[in-house]
């Protein structure tokens, strides 16, 4: 017994919440992919790590995930319809950008795990008067609020730079995140397709 309990605590002692880095998709520098006369296209992928979120990046590659900072500049005289005119590949593989909210999902911290910390308890024996005081509860609520703070933030810039639904206007460059499976880290292209 004593050791599953020393397993936990030495388990939740190394893994306590982490908080959340905006990516900024605006203020990265791009690495310039394909470019045809229609469209230029530009990415970047490890952007979890360059910014500093190496809890998320660890979930990203355990999830067999990649979040990837993309940058798009239409050339083109008129507008672009990015879901169905923009298609990803790695290699002769299509991809197909994950929703935000299954990203989400998949990256996220579970907060209910760090209740866990309730179980701490200090114990002082004053000559044969032991005492049990709970100091694992503020650590829980402590964890709890930072974890869940980091994956409220997270969502968000998932969610404000998620660019499948846009249209790109004539001369428009965007800047956005994308999260694909199982790209390998490979190099990226696109394909734009005339609408029919």
């Amino acid at each position: 017994r004593k050791t599953i309990i020393y397993s936990i605590m030495v388990c939740l002692l190394s893994s306590c919440a982490a908080s959340y880095k905006k990516i900024e998709p605006n203020r990265i520098q791009y690495t310039k992919a394909n470019e045809d006369q229609n469209i230029q296209f530009a990415y970047r992928y490890d952007v979890l790590q360059a910014s500093g979120n190496k809890r998320y990046a660890k979930k990203e590659t355990k999830r067999g995930i990649q979040v990837v900072a993309v940058e798009l500049t239409n050339n083109s005289n008129e507008a672009i319809n990015i879901s169905e005119q923009v298609k990803f590949y790695v290699e002769d593989s299509e991809l197909f950008p994950l929703d935000p909210d299954v990203s989400f999902k998949a990256l996220r911290q579970p907060v209910p795990l760090f209740l866990l910390y309730g179980l701490l308890f200090l114990n002082i024996d004053n000559n044969g008067d032991r005492t049990s005081i709970p100091i694992g509860l503020g650590i829980a609520a402590g964890n709890m609020a930072v974890a869940a703070g980091a994956n409220k933030s997270l969502k968000q810039e998932l969610t404000d730079y998620r660019m499948m639904s846009d249209t790109l206007a004539s001369g428009e460059t965007q800047r956005g995140l994308l999260v694909f499976r199982n790209t390998r880290f490979a190099p990226l292209r696109i394909a734009l397709n005339s609408e029919e």
